[in-house]
């Protein structure tokens, strides 16, 4: 990097990350600036800005990669915000596909578990482990679920109760963190789409387009994005 007044020094670490050191006589004199007017944020044509961060999975406990992306999110909104900025805070959570196919099968087996008191999502992690070690064990099991998530995605009403409940328990969770953390967010997750993609299959295959090849590789992006976004591996990308 070209030498410059507010760069001291560059570097990297073994892990990938770029290291930037500003010079004393930038920090001291930014600091000076707010110190005796006040931070002044650029001025710029006010935008929508959309931020999607957090983003949990519904029937799983938060983990570690979803307190970064939530902290890292609030952050830069606050930051938008402060510009004079529209910024709309979306948390996009994971709440439908094959995992809740697996969940409700397990549930219709085991319909006891929905009668406890006191359900949150602890219990509700202990489900889907259950679910996911049957899931991979038996084909019967498996094929069970793969039907019940066609079931949720047309709306049977039995399949979308227990849904629903997962959802509401897992809420109630996510927003003790965020209520902790005094992080504001609209909910708007994978199941919000569910409704459009039909009249989405009609258009593209109205114009002649291969609905295959379009799923695919919008699958591959979504997988991709979904990596960068977490720190472990999802069990279950759309």
């Amino acid at each position: 990097m070209p030498s410059n007044p507010f760069i001291q020094s560059t570097s990297t670490a073994p892990n990938g990350f770029i290291n930037i050191t500003l010079s004393n006589a930038t920090l001291a004199s930014t600091i000076s600036d707010i110190v005796q007017n006040g931070v002044k944020p650029p001025k710029s044509e006010k935008l929508k800005i959309l931020v999607d961060f957090s983003s949990p999975n519904i029937a799983k406990e938060m983990h570690v990669g979803h307190l970064r992306s939530t902290i890292i999110g609030d952050s830069i909104c606050k930051m938008l915000e402060l510009c004079g900025h529209d910024v709309m805070r979306v948390n996009h959570v994971g709440d439908w596909g094959t995992q809740f196919g697996m969940l409700i099968t397990y549930l219709c087996d085991h319909p006891e578990n929905l009668s406890k008191p006191q359900l949150d999502i602890s219990e509700i992690t202990v489900w889907y482990k259950e679910s996911k070690k049957r899931f991979d064990e038996s084909d019967e099991f498996k094929e069970r679920s793969r039907g019940n998530v066609v079931k949720l995605q047309a709306g049977d009403v039995e399949n979308r109760k227990k849904w629903e409940l997962m959802c509401e328990i897992s809420r109630i969770e996510f927003q003790r963190i965020y209520d902790a953390l005094k992080i504001k967010l609209t909910e708007v997750g994978e199941s919000f789409y569910n409704p459009f993609i039909p009249d989405v299959i009609k258009e593209l295959s109205s114009i002649g387009r291969n609905i295959s090849l379009y799923c695919s590789l919008l699958s591959l992006i979504l997988i991709f994005l979904s990596r960068l976004n977490s720190t472990s591996k999802w069990d279950e990308c759309y």
